[in-house]
Protein backbone atom coordinates (compact mmCIF):
# COMPACT_ATOMS: atom_id res chain seq x y z
CA UNK A 1 0.00 0.00 0.00
CA UNK A 2 2.90 2.41 0.69
CA UNK A 3 4.50 1.89 -2.82
CA UNK A 4 0.87 2.98 -4.28
CA UNK A 5 0.84 6.18 -1.73
CA UNK A 6 4.55 7.16 -2.73
CA UNK A 7 3.86 6.55 -6.95
CA UNK A 8 3.98 9.44 -9.11
CA UNK A 9 1.18 10.74 -10.94
CA UNK A 10 1.40 9.68 -14.57
CA UNK A 11 2.83 12.74 -16.95
CA UNK A 12 0.50 12.36 -20.03
CA UNK A 13 1.54 13.20 -23.65
CA UNK A 14 -0.04 15.46 -25.71
CA UNK A 15 -3.31 14.58 -27.55
CA UNK A 16 -2.69 13.15 -31.15
CA UNK A 17 -4.76 12.65 -34.06
CA UNK A 18 -5.05 9.48 -35.35
CA UNK A 19 -7.51 8.60 -38.57
CA UNK A 20 -9.87 6.45 -35.84
CA UNK A 21 -9.59 9.32 -33.47
CA UNK A 22 -7.79 11.39 -30.61
CA UNK A 23 -5.15 9.55 -28.37
CA UNK A 24 -3.02 10.14 -25.28
CA UNK A 25 -0.48 8.15 -23.95
CA UNK A 26 2.01 9.08 -20.92
CA UNK A 27 5.85 10.03 -20.31
CA UNK A 28 8.44 7.18 -19.30
CA UNK A 29 11.86 8.08 -18.87
CA UNK A 30 11.96 10.94 -22.04
CA UNK A 31 9.72 8.82 -24.04
CA UNK A 32 6.24 8.80 -25.07
CA UNK A 33 5.03 6.13 -24.77
CA UNK A 34 1.58 4.77 -26.38
CA UNK A 35 0.37 1.40 -25.43
CA UNK A 36 -2.45 -0.59 -26.56
CA UNK A 37 -3.64 1.52 -29.85
CA UNK A 38 -6.30 -0.03 -31.01
CA UNK A 39 -6.00 -0.36 -35.32
CA UNK A 40 -9.02 -3.14 -35.82
CA UNK A 41 -12.48 -3.60 -35.28
CA UNK A 42 -12.79 -6.39 -32.23
CA UNK A 43 -12.69 -9.39 -34.58
CA UNK A 44 -15.23 -11.13 -32.63
CA UNK A 45 -19.05 -12.78 -33.30
CA UNK A 46 -19.47 -12.62 -36.86
CA UNK A 47 -16.41 -10.93 -37.45
CA UNK A 48 -14.05 -13.66 -36.29
CA UNK A 49 -12.25 -15.81 -38.76
CA UNK A 50 -13.30 -12.35 -41.64
CA UNK A 51 -10.24 -9.82 -42.23
CA UNK A 52 -10.28 -7.41 -40.10
CA UNK A 53 -12.10 -3.55 -40.43
CA UNK A 54 -11.15 -0.86 -39.33
CA UNK A 55 -12.39 0.18 -35.48
CA UNK A 56 -15.27 2.55 -34.78
CA UNK A 57 -14.02 5.84 -34.96
CA UNK A 58 -14.17 7.89 -31.47
CA UNK A 59 -13.93 11.57 -30.92
CA UNK A 60 -12.33 11.67 -27.12
CA UNK A 61 -9.13 11.15 -26.57
CA UNK A 62 -8.79 7.44 -26.20
CA UNK A 63 -6.03 6.81 -22.83
CA UNK A 64 -3.27 4.47 -24.17
CA UNK A 65 -1.25 3.27 -21.12
CA UNK A 66 -2.39 0.20 -20.58
CA UNK A 67 -1.35 -2.47 -23.03
CA UNK A 68 -4.01 -4.06 -24.90
CA UNK A 69 -4.96 -7.71 -25.08
CA UNK A 70 -2.67 -10.38 -26.98
CA UNK A 71 -4.63 -12.91 -28.87
CA UNK A 72 -5.81 -16.40 -27.30
CA UNK A 73 -2.46 -18.49 -27.18
CA UNK A 74 -1.77 -21.98 -28.29
CA UNK A 75 -2.27 -24.08 -25.02
CA UNK A 76 -3.69 -21.29 -22.85
CA UNK A 77 -7.47 -21.06 -22.35
CA UNK A 78 -8.92 -18.05 -22.97
CA UNK A 79 -8.01 -15.46 -20.92
CA UNK A 80 -4.84 -17.02 -18.96
CA UNK A 81 -1.72 -14.99 -19.04
CA UNK A 82 1.37 -16.38 -20.89
CA UNK A 83 3.59 -18.41 -18.41
CA UNK A 84 6.63 -19.60 -20.79
CA UNK A 85 9.57 -18.05 -18.81
CA UNK A 86 10.69 -17.31 -22.59
CA UNK A 87 8.23 -15.12 -22.93
CA UNK A 88 6.54 -13.37 -19.75
CA UNK A 89 3.96 -10.65 -20.36
CA UNK A 90 4.39 -6.95 -19.22
CA UNK A 91 3.29 -6.38 -15.78
CA UNK A 92 0.69 -4.07 -17.08
CA UNK A 93 -0.35 -6.53 -19.93
CA UNK A 94 -3.85 -7.91 -19.97
CA UNK A 95 -4.94 -12.00 -20.38
CA UNK A 96 -5.50 -12.97 -23.82
CA UNK A 97 -8.94 -12.09 -25.81
CA UNK A 98 -10.38 -12.82 -29.21
CA UNK A 99 -10.40 -8.92 -28.98
CA UNK A 100 -6.63 -8.56 -29.34
CA UNK A 101 -5.98 -5.99 -32.94
CA UNK A 102 -3.53 -3.70 -30.39
CA UNK A 103 -0.25 -1.61 -30.96
CA UNK A 104 2.36 -0.19 -28.88
CA UNK A 105 4.25 3.19 -29.84
CA UNK A 106 7.38 4.37 -27.96
CA UNK A 107 8.84 7.30 -29.71
CA UNK A 108 11.37 9.94 -28.34
CA UNK A 109 9.37 13.16 -29.64
CA UNK A 110 5.80 14.12 -30.73
CA UNK A 111 7.55 16.41 -33.05
CA UNK A 112 7.84 16.99 -37.00
CA UNK A 113 11.70 14.91 -37.14
CA UNK A 114 10.50 11.70 -39.11
CA UNK A 115 12.50 9.18 -37.49
CA UNK A 116 12.72 5.99 -38.42
CA UNK A 117 9.86 3.73 -37.84
CA UNK A 118 11.16 0.07 -36.75
CA UNK A 119 8.12 -2.27 -36.47
CA UNK A 120 8.30 -5.26 -34.34
CA UNK A 121 6.49 -8.70 -35.18
CA UNK A 122 6.41 -10.96 -31.96
CA UNK A 123 7.95 -14.67 -32.51
CA UNK A 124 5.85 -17.52 -31.43
CA UNK A 125 5.44 -19.28 -34.73
CA UNK A 126 1.47 -18.05 -35.37
CA UNK A 127 0.32 -19.37 -32.09
CA UNK A 128 1.95 -17.46 -29.26
CA UNK A 129 3.26 -14.12 -28.31
CA UNK A 130 2.45 -10.42 -27.86
CA UNK A 131 3.94 -7.13 -28.92
CA UNK A 132 3.33 -6.68 -25.07
CA UNK A 133 5.50 -9.50 -23.90
CA UNK A 134 8.12 -8.10 -21.56
CA UNK A 135 11.36 -8.35 -23.81
CA UNK A 136 9.67 -6.26 -26.88
CA UNK A 137 9.20 -3.15 -24.42
CA UNK A 138 10.57 -0.76 -27.24
CA UNK A 139 12.03 2.14 -24.93
CA UNK A 140 15.73 1.71 -24.87
CA UNK A 141 15.98 0.83 -28.68
CA UNK A 142 13.59 4.22 -28.91
CA UNK A 143 16.43 6.55 -27.03
CA UNK A 144 19.40 4.78 -27.75
CA UNK A 145 18.78 4.92 -31.73
CA UNK A 146 16.27 7.79 -31.70
CA UNK A 147 13.62 5.82 -33.31
CA UNK A 148 10.49 5.35 -33.33
CA UNK A 149 9.34 2.12 -32.07
CA UNK A 150 5.81 -0.26 -32.86
CA UNK A 151 4.76 -3.56 -32.14
CA UNK A 152 2.24 -5.40 -32.87
CA UNK A 153 -0.79 -7.68 -31.63
CA UNK A 154 -2.42 -10.27 -34.21
CA UNK A 155 -4.88 -12.88 -34.36
CA UNK A 156 -2.82 -16.05 -34.02
CA UNK A 157 -3.49 -20.00 -34.14
CA UNK A 158 -7.32 -21.32 -35.33
CA UNK A 159 -8.67 -17.57 -34.99
CA UNK A 160 -6.13 -16.29 -37.72
CA UNK A 161 -5.14 -19.29 -39.77
CA UNK A 162 -8.05 -21.70 -40.17
CA UNK A 163 -9.05 -21.55 -43.40
CA UNK A 164 -12.97 -22.15 -43.82
CA UNK A 165 -13.67 -21.05 -46.95
CA UNK A 166 -14.69 -24.22 -48.62
CA UNK A 167 -16.96 -25.21 -46.16
CA UNK A 168 -18.55 -21.57 -45.46
CA UNK A 169 -18.24 -20.14 -49.00
CA UNK A 170 -16.92 -16.88 -50.25
CA UNK A 171 -17.29 -14.82 -46.86
CA UNK A 172 -14.47 -16.94 -45.51
CA UNK A 173 -12.49 -16.87 -48.09
CA UNK A 174 -9.60 -15.05 -46.71
CA UNK A 175 -9.72 -17.02 -43.44
CA UNK A 176 -7.06 -18.98 -44.09
CA UNK A 177 -4.93 -15.53 -43.83
CA UNK A 178 -6.44 -13.13 -41.41
CA UNK A 179 -3.85 -13.27 -39.19
CA UNK A 180 -1.52 -11.90 -41.61
CA UNK A 181 -4.26 -9.74 -43.16
CA UNK A 182 -4.30 -8.20 -39.49
CA UNK A 183 -0.40 -7.15 -39.76
CA UNK A 184 -1.06 -5.66 -43.31
CA UNK A 185 -3.74 -3.52 -41.94
CA UNK A 186 -1.26 -2.79 -38.38
CA UNK A 187 1.29 -1.41 -41.54
CA UNK A 188 -1.10 0.63 -42.97
CA UNK A 189 -2.28 2.06 -39.38
CA UNK A 190 1.62 3.16 -39.38
CA UNK A 191 1.44 4.51 -42.60
CA UNK A 192 -1.55 6.70 -42.03
CA UNK A 193 -0.47 7.97 -38.36
CA UNK A 194 3.12 7.42 -37.70
CA UNK A 195 4.09 10.62 -38.94
CA UNK A 196 1.72 12.35 -35.49
CA UNK A 197 4.18 10.31 -33.33
CA UNK A 198 7.63 11.83 -34.39
CA UNK A 199 7.85 9.09 -37.62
Amino acid sequence: MADDLTRAPIAHTEIVSTGNGPVRGYVEDGLDVFKGLRYGAPPVGLARFKPPARPAAWSEPAEAPPYGAPAIQSGLAPGERRSSPGDPPAPDEPASSEDCLFLNVWTPGLDTKARPVMVWLHGGGFANGSGGAAMYDGGALARKGDVVIVTVNHRLNVFGYLHLGEVFGAPYAQSGVAGMLDIVQALQWVRENISNFGG
